[in-house]
């Protein structure tokens, strides 16, 4: 969902107090889905189009997470691209759909527990292979969909056990791509326009988490290149093309952002990524 999904918010409330406000019909339909079955909120993520609510049924059953557009918005593309990518839930890489409801306005999806890799780097030391295990599911879902992810920051993947996940997929239309442009470039050029444009985040989270972060950005952007045989120029112009946007935007905020500390950011980003490249070609 687009997504721009802000931190979680840890709550306790019963299933039904969201049902309350949602319309009857859609929250008849997520009833019945359920089973009838009680159910109660744990987690509440705010987006720019959509909400997301964690539900935790009886105890022994698998979490799902509720997804709720905002009045105006659907989640179409995203209902979409999960079930386009349903054969590739059954290894984690995306999560399954359970149910779509109300022409596309909620769904219900599969619940992975695992870590974002910003909170993954802080708790434990640089895991060996992440940013192979993340480029070798970008390279699934590109196979399985053959178009690129569409909405690709870092809080869109989840590090498990035994691997990664990706949430959140949608279509790469509305992040400006060119056309026929390779779905790793589209996809490797907003993952490090993401990083740099939230430095300053990782900064205040810790600074050590931070420059983990950045090398975390590179090690894909030069993976994701090796193994795609993508170009790491055409990947920089997207990160330039996102930046640009970001400077151009309504908002002050995110012009403020782009200007003090994503540009800075993505300089050093695009200098690290261009000799990790040169480094790794035959």
């Amino acid at each position: 969902m687009s997504k721009a999904m802000a931190r979680p918010r840890h709550v306790d409330i019963p299933g039904e107090t969201i049902l309350l406000e949602l319309p009857e019909s859609l929250a008849g339909a997520i009833r019945d889905a359920l089973g009838g079955r009680p159910f109660r909120v744990l987690r509440h993520w705010f987006g720019n189009t959509a909400d997301a609510y964690l539900l935790a049924l009886e105890p022994g059953t698998p979490r799902l997470v509720l997804k709720v557009a905002r009045t105006g918005h659907s989640l179409r593309d995203d209902i979409e691209a999960l079930r386009r990518a349903a054969t590739l839930a059954p290894a984690g890489v995306v999560p399954a759909i359970v149910g779509a409801f109300a022409s596309d306005a909620a769904c219900l999806v599969e619940y992975i527990p695992g870590l974002s890799p910003a909170v993954y780097l802080r708790r434990r030391s640089a895991r060996a292979g992440l940013a192979a295990d993340i480029v070798a599911a970008l390279q699934a879902y590109h196979t399985a969909l053959g178009c690129a992810f569409g909405d690709f920051p870092p809080e869109n993947v989840t590090v498990r056990r035994n691997g990664v996940s990706l949430l959140d997929p949608g279509f790469p239309d509305q992040h400006g791509r060119a056309e026929r442009e390779p779905p790793m470039v589209t996809d490797l050029g907003l993952w490090v326009h993401a990083i740099a444009s939230n430095v300053v985040t990782y900064v205040v989270r810790g600074p050590c988490g931070a420059l983990r972060m950045l090398s975390l950005a590179v090690d894909v952007a030069a993976c994701g290149c090796r193994e795609a045989g993508a170009d790491p120029a055409q990947v920089l112009e997207v990160a330039d093309r996102h930046m640009n946007d970001l400077r151009e935007s309504q908002w002050p905020r995110d012009r403020v952002t782009a200007l003090v500390a994503g540009r800075p950011a993505l300089w050093w980003l695009k200098r690290r990524i261009r000799r990790a490249a040169v480094s790794t070609s035959p």
